[in-house]
């Protein structure tokens, strides 16, 4: 899970990922690459296709947690 090209991961998103995982879902958090920690303020050199690419790593990455069953991820949002 993440939020999107301007929040971190601490605003708010962990939560739903409690839930999430209340839920019995695996619920991963990551930043989206060249923001700052906490308030969400883009860096220089940031873009929405580099970050698309991270989305797919990171989609890709679940598949190899053995935890995952990687015919059934999904993406949320």
């Amino acid at each position: 899970m993440s939020h999107g090209p301007w929040a971190v991961k601490e605003m708010w998103l962990d939560k739903y990922a409690e839930l999430f995982a209340d839920a019995g879902l695996a619920a991963p958090l990551y930043d989206n690459r060249n923001l700052r920690a906490g308030d969400g303020s883009r860096v220089r050199g940031s873009t929405r296709f580099a970050q698309v690419r991270d989305d797919r790593h990171a989609i890709t990455f679940a598949g190899t947690v053995p935890e995952v069953d990687k015919t059934r991820i999904g993406v949320w949002g």
